[in-house]
């Protein structure tokens, strides 16, 4: 299913226990009132909404009980078109430390449902958890959580629209966050999870995976930003403006949420998956992942790395046909040209909320230009490769993405040989009619290549940016005239 939505909906869930961030700090004499004024100062519930959260002293008298409410709040958003049910009342217990800093833990199993619009264009979400258990160490404002560690199980997240489908279910869910080297506004976050017999079905199929390890780096996180966003905003939404009007009044602080962070990284990996897309299956043994942003306030570079082993089709094609998919495979580029502020704050600034679209057509092509400003993106390639028993194919080179006009392209692709591929090929042609198809395109490939000085072949492809293409210098550019890009 959506990654996305998947983790703001998991975010949600976790967050949820640990409500609560403020200025105010915890004093020694009250410490269950200072609790209560801290949640105020993020979230500052008015009316019948002030109960929504009531702390107290227990018998240990450094134990404090924190009863939180949901209920009340999702009443008072009921004029949004939101409905929730199944999250009931609960008890946070929070222990004070010597230090004035506090720990936190939860347990509880959930079963929510929600629904947001009616009718068949209602969207529609299930969260279950059989059980979760969450601890914490919070700092003395209640602002940040240096630890937190969370653990689900028998997860389920569901999501339905008028259009899509798609379903998550988990069987155990560890997460471990950490926050250091904060600053008032700014933390490093460090996000580990690790997902254990994980199923994902939607209308195209199903994925499933024995594990899924993910680690999310972020350097100067802005924290502050989004609890300011949400200390603003969660009142304006209780006093039934419009989303128009609660767009324009939060306009500098949506603003002021990006960057979210200096540079991001996400590293991961992915254990004896199998993606069955109805006629199609493909198995993997191991995938390995990186993707490390950085200097996402101005022009960012973005380097990614992906390697994929054990390769199978799970036999739906057939020993023959299976052995022409490679068992290995790996990637490794940089993309370079990307800008994400400046048209982030030209289309906050801009942007007219009462209107749809939100920018017109050349509000649009200016946004575009600042995420471009060099007019071209640059992908440099530094290493593709495919391996099977039948060949072994690398790839490196840069490709300019133009921001008008066809791309630049400096690739050179290379093989030891093409004879293994072309003997099986030939060899099962005769009851398999489409492999003569392929052999003979394999052949005529092989005619094009060059031979470099260790009898290795290789093609030079490259477009010169006016819908030319050359391979090794001979003109293979298709029957066009001029660019067919706008």
């Amino acid at each position: 299913m959506n990654q996305r939505l998947y983790r703001i909906c998991l975010a949600a869930c976790l967050i949820l226990p640990v409500a609560g961030w403020a200025d105010a700090r915890a004093s020694e004499t009250a410490p269950a009132e200072a609790l209560k004024r801290a949640f105020d100062a993020m979230l500052p519930l008015k009316g019948e909404l002030a109960r929504f959260l009531t702390a107290k002293q227990t018998w240990r008298g450094y134990e404090y009980e924190v009863r939180i409410d949901p209920p009340l709040l999702f009443r008072e958003l009921a004029h949004t078109g939101l409905t929730v049910s199944g999250l009931d009342p609960s008890i946070l217990n929070f222990t004070r430390q010597p230090s004035g800093t506090w720990s936190f833990e939860q347990q509880g199993s959930y079963d929510i449902k929600a629904q947001l619009g009616s009718g068949p264009s209602a969207t529609r979400l299930i969260y279950r958890a059989a059980e979760t258990a969450t601890k914490a160490q919070l700092s003395q404002d209640l602002r940040t959580q240096p630890k937190l560690n969370t653990t689900i199980s028998d997860l389920e997240v569901s999501l339905w629209t008028a259009n899509t489908f798609a379903s998550r279910t988990v069987g155990t869910l560890y997460l471990d966050q950490t926050m250091t080297d904060v600053t008032p506004d700014h933390a490093d976050l460090e996000i580990d999870t690790t997902e254990l017999q994980v199923a994902d079905w939607d209308h195209l199929g199903q994925v499933s995976a024995r594990k899924i390890a993910t680690k999310l780096q972020a350097t100067d996180f802005r924290y502050r930003a989004i609890q300011d966003l949400v200390t603003e905003g969660l009142p304006l939404v209780l006093n039934r403006q419009s989303a128009v009007a609660i767009a324009e009044q939060l306009r500098p602080k949506i603003k002021a949420i990006m960057p979210i962070a200096a540079d991001l990284k996400q590293t991961g990996s992915v254990e004896d998956a199998i993606w069955d897309m109805q006629e199609f299956a493909l198995g993997v043994e191991k995938l390995d992942y990186t993707v490390d942003a950085s200097n996402l306030a101005a022009d960012a570079t973005i380097v990614t790395d992906v390697s994929i082993e054990g390769i199978n089709t799970r036999g739906r094609l057939g020993p023959t046909k299976a052995k022409l998919v490679p068992e290995q495979a790996k990637l490794s580029f940089t993309i370079d040209g990307l800008n994400f502020q400046k048209p982030w704050e030209y289309i906050v600034k801009g942007a007219a909320f009462d209107k749809r679209p939100w920018l017109n057509d050349n509000q649009r092509q200016l946004a575009l230009n600042y995420l471009t400003p060099e007019k071209s993106v640059k992908v440099s390639v530094d290493e593709g490769r495919l391996i099977s028993d039948l060949y072994e194919v690398t790839v490196s080179g840069t490709v300019h993405v133009q921001r008008q006009g066809w791309p630049i392209i400096d690739l050179r692709v290379s093989t030891r040989s093409l004879d293994a591929l072309v003997a099986h090929l030939q060899s099962n042609a005769k009851r398999m009619p489409d492999l003569g198809t392929y052999a003979f395109f394999a052949l005529m490939v092989q005619g094009f290549a060059a031979r470099a000085d260790d009898g290795s072949l290789y093609w030079d492809i490259a477009s010169l940016g006016d819908g030319r293409v050359l391979v090794n210098g001979r003109d293979f550019s298709p029957p066009v005239e001029g660019p067919q890009f706008p």
